[in-house]
């Protein structure tokens, strides 16, 4: 059998196989050059997205820097008033003091322990242990304080005692009376109820003298008197040392705020002991004022004098390099 293959033959057998490799370049070349520059075009917008959202970012830099700058200054600020860091106990002493006096308390005892929770209750519980083993020693002192004042026996009253307890965070735990009711308090409360003796003393100062305004200082020891005038000229340089010293005097520390008559002469301020120094000068005011200053021995430092002024029942130190210039001496 021939088969006779003609021209328009030729011409379709050519088409077909110009359609086949159009398909077959179409799979396997262009359409999956399609996919992937569709998966890259998907990329590119992802990245050019996450571009915009970095810049964003870039440009609110200089924003939340502001930002923490302020909230850093705010929060400086709003701590000012508390304190940074563990307080020693003594601090803590002295915080709980200080604001129960601001806030007119006295109290009449404080503790402080490590801080642990739920601590209060044994707290309370040390506290009346305390009040009952030290009830027996003060029985009588109590007996006789409500004999001779009802109002002072009140006062003392268990009722009316204000107790402490642990740190709860910037507060303090409180309780008060019969303890049936569990408060908070500002540590400023705990820092007033810091005080001792010396801190309630009303310390004496030394009046202002200086050799502008000396008329006459008078200088007796053991019966012997030095006296020295302002208008003497011969005794200008005199007048100005024992100025200076008096402008210079300060107490340094009150050693006995209740001196007996029996108990001076260990301070050298007995009568037969001490060096007075009477000094007649003119106040502020233009009026003539008489001061007079007793002199008496060294502290075991040989460093300060004991000094007392007349009609005083203190005993003040007061430095020996300040008394030798009062007293016109020069010491070796």
């Amino acid at each position: 059998m021939n088969i006779v293959v003609t021209e328009r033959d030729k011409k379709l057998l050519r088409l077909v196989a110009c359609l086949a490799i159009i398909v077959i370049f179409g799979m396997y070349l262009i359409r999956p050059a399609m996919e992937k520059h569709e998966t890259l075009q998907n990329e590119y917008d992802a990245a050019e997205q996450k571009q915009q959202e970095y810049q964003t970012q870039i440009a609110a830099l200089a924003t939340i820097d502001d930002i923490i700058a302020q909230n850093e200054a705010a929060l400086n600020t709003a701590s000012e008033k508390y304190y940074k860091g563990d307080l020693e106990t003594r601090q803590m002493d002295d915080i709980i003091t200080g604001i129960a006096l601001e806030n007119g308390l006295f109290p009449q005892s404080l503790t402080l322990m490590e801080a642990a929770p739920g601590a209060v209750s044994a707290y309370l519980a040390e506290q009346e242990a305390a009040q009952t083993d030290g009830s027996a020693d003060t029985s009588s002192d109590a007996e006789s304080a409500a004999s001779n004042d009802d109002t002072s026996a009140t006062l003392i009253q268990p009722d009316n005692y204000i107790y402490i307890g642990n740190a709860a965070g910037e507060d303090y735990y409180m309780t008060v009376g019969d303890k049936e009711k569990l408060y908070t308090v500002d540590y400023s409360v705990v820092n007033a109820m810091n005080f001792d003796l010396d801190s309630m003393l009303q310390k004496e100062t030394f009046p202002s003298i200086g050799s502008d305004n000396i008329k006459k200082v008078t200088i007796t020891k053991a019966g012997e008197t030095t006296e020295y005038d302002a208008d003497n000229s011969d005794q200008s340089d005199d007048i100005t040392a024992i100025g200076g010293g008096l402008g210079a005097a300060y107490f340094v520390d009150c050693v006995d705020y209740s001196v007996q008559a029996d108990e001076l002469d260990q301070y050298g301020l007995g009568e037969a002991q001490r060096t007075t120094v009477t000094v007649v000068y003119t106040d502020s005011n233009d009026k003539e004022q008489t001061f007079t200053l007793y002199v008496g021995g060294r502290d075991e430092s040989d460093a300060y004098n004991y000094v007392q002024m007349d009609g005083s029942k203190m005993v003040n130190t007061m430095t020996k390099e300040v008394v030798n210039n009062i007293l016109n001496i020069e010491e070796e």
